[in-house]
């Protein structure tokens, strides 16, 4: 949520100096795009459960709690439905992974360009963003590497693949 937020003070930050490029591409480039993958992931998995399934689910995506749902899901070990197509782990994954390449790296190579642009001065609020982004990056990147190898199923399945986390 501080990420989001960040991301958001920046582009009114930018709106303000007048770099509506940067603006446009934090908003487009980053949030949409983010929001708009974790759509189509949701839509493809509850598409055969019915259009109250998906609304439900595309309502979590477009407040911003589906992390919170995830960790409930993933850890109350809830089964894959019938008609989904991947369980609440590889869900979640595919929505960490939207997160990490859409948003968070994006992100940061924008506020970067921002920071290093010649006529800019780095203001308290862009080193802060900044910093969020680099955080937010390295966590979702560590949580999904940690997440998929600390899986029980995961590691019977493939014991040659994931375990760099030892039991």
């Amino acid at each position: 949520m501080i990420y989001m937020f960040t991301d958001i003070l920046m582009v009114f930050e930018f709106m303000r100096e007048e770099k509506t490029g940067f603006a446009h591409i934090m908003m487009g480039g980053s949030i949409f795009v983010n929001l708009g993958i974790q759509l189509i992931v949701v839509i493809m998995q509850n598409f055969k459960l019915g259009w109250r399934k998906v609304l439900k689910d595309v309502l979590i995506v477009l407040t911003c709690i589906k992390p919170g749902v995830h960790a409930w899901t993933v850890a109350s070990e809830t089964e894959i439905v019938e008609d989904q197509l991947f369980d609440a782990k590889h869900e979640m994954t595919f929505t960490n992974c939207a997160e990490l390449f859409a948003e968070a790296i994006s992100g940061t190579v924008v506020e970067m360009a921002a920071i290093m642009s010649k006529c800019s001065e780095t203001s308290a609020n862009a080193a802060f963003s900044f910093a969020c982004c680099v955080l937010t990056a390295a966590f979702t990147s560590s949580k999904i590497s940690h997440d998929l190898d600390t899986g029980k199923k995961q590691r019977k399945k493939k014991p040659w693949f994931y375990g760099y986390v030892p039991y």
